[in-house]
């Protein structure tokens, strides 16, 4: 399996670099200090506010995951 061996690798690598955070090419890395500069207003609403929404059912389906067990 290529991709589990490549992702191995590169987790190996940043290791040794002494990198302390690896993002495995899918979530969402929020840094303070961020701008935004907005070119489609309307676009840029739907998208700040589908990302609250976001947020607010990852955090609960986090809740009830960890009720559960």
């Amino acid at each position: 399996m290529a991709p589990y061996k490549i992702q191995i690798k590169i987790i190996e690598y940043t290791k040794e670099l002494g990198i302390p955070v690896y993002d495995f090419g899918g979530y969402v890395v929020e840094y303070i200090g961020e701008f935004d500069l907005i070119l489609k207003f309307i676009g840029y609403n739907v998208y700040d506010k589908g990302y609250d929404v976001y947020r607010e059912i990852r955090n609960l389906a986090a809740k009830i995951i960890k009720l559960t067990k």
